[in-house]
């Protein structure tokens, strides 16, 4: 993360991220106008969007040349904070409802406009100082995107505060989104070897999918009707670990002079854990619900199975209101 990107890599990037905006903003259209959309697509959906949120805020660093820094980890929780928020609206609204200016669609473009301008004048205009000398250019970019998503959260919370009726239990429901900023904060303040600093992508990864495993089942509850329980045991279990992890090592250091667990070690665990634990969720996920909706998922329908399916389908759509 620490050198500078080609900018052929750059262009193929851009050409990338500008293909999945398109598509992504494509799937839904086309599934309902074949009569195939299902809760299944809309899981699928937002589910890459989680992962990628993580994936693309590595790549906009990289390219920045912001490295292995809290900043980097600062890029995510920005993105971090429209998409849990907007899928909480969608949880208790029961649909999306974006203001006129908002992340997945002006967010999305400006990110792409700014790696185009990377990938074109290169990463100088983006390290010089700005009008305001103590900072770089790049710095007031990412601080102005902090603000958008700061509002886009704000406009989320105000539209279930005053439209679902249950604004005392939304509010405790936002309960795993901050215990996930908690953690961060704990890495930051507290970690004796600097671990945001020493192992950034690794700190990314494990909380990049455990977010996207919350999100799931922030997804699941809406699509199921059941009631979203934040932080399930995984989540709860492997971000507590973390954060004794850190302490245990900042009171030896403190102590001893040693650390307990070595702090690098630990999270690049953690995070394999994390990815096994995502890939079975999201494994008996997509199974059950292709099993409910009849959907062949792992296999190709035979031609005399197509109108069942699709008849199965629309029934199982038409349940559910999508």
């Amino acid at each position: 993360m620490n050198c500078e990107l080609a900018t052929p890599v750059l262009w193929v990037c851009l050409v990338l991220y500008f293909a999945w905006i398109v598509l992504d903003n494509m799937d839904g259209k086309q599934a309902r106008r074949l009569n195939c959309s299902s809760p299944l697509g809309l899981i699928f959906d937002h589910q890459v969007d989680a992962l990628n949120t993580w994936m693309t805020t590595t790549l906009i660093a990289t390219s920045m040349l912001f490295g292995d820094s809290p900043t980097t980890i600062y890029m995510w929780i920005v993105s971090s904070i429209p998409f849990f928020f907007a899928t909480w609206e969608e949880y208790y609204l029961g649909s999306m409802d974006f203001p006129c200016i908002n992340g997945p669609n002006e967010g999305c473009m400006m990110i792409g406009v700014f790696m185009g301008m990377r990938a074109y004048i290169g990463v100088g205009y983006f390290i010089q100082p700005s009008a305001w000398p103590e900072y770089q250019v790049r710095d007031v970019i990412l601080a102005g995107f902090c603000l958008a998503s700061v509002l886009n959260g704000l406009w989320n919370v105000y539209r279930v505060a005053t439209k679902s009726g249950k604004g005392w239990e939304a509010g405790e429901n936002t309960l795993a989104f901050w215990y996930f900023q908690g953690t961060l904060f704990v890495l930051y303040a507290v970690s004796p070897t600097q671990v945001m600093w020493t192992h950034t992508r690794w700190v990314m990864m494990c909380i990049g999918i455990l977010f996207a495993k919350e999100m799931a089942a922030l997804q699941l509850a809406h699509v199921t009707s059941e009631t979203y329980r934040p932080l399930g045991i995984v989540n709860y279990c492997l971000l507590t670990s973390l954060i004794l992890n850190t302490i245990t090592n900042y009171l030896g250091y403190v102590t001893i002079r040693v650390g307990v667990v070595e702090e690098g070690q630990f999270v690049a665990i953690l995070t394999l854990v994390a990815v096994g634990a995502y890939a079975h969720m999201a494994y008996y996920v997509a199974v059950e619900m292709s099993r409910e909706l009849k959907i062949p998922i792992f296999g190709v329908p035979r031609a005399s199975d197509t109108i069942t399916i699709t008849n199965s389908l629309e029934k199982e759509v038409d349940k559910v209101g999508f």
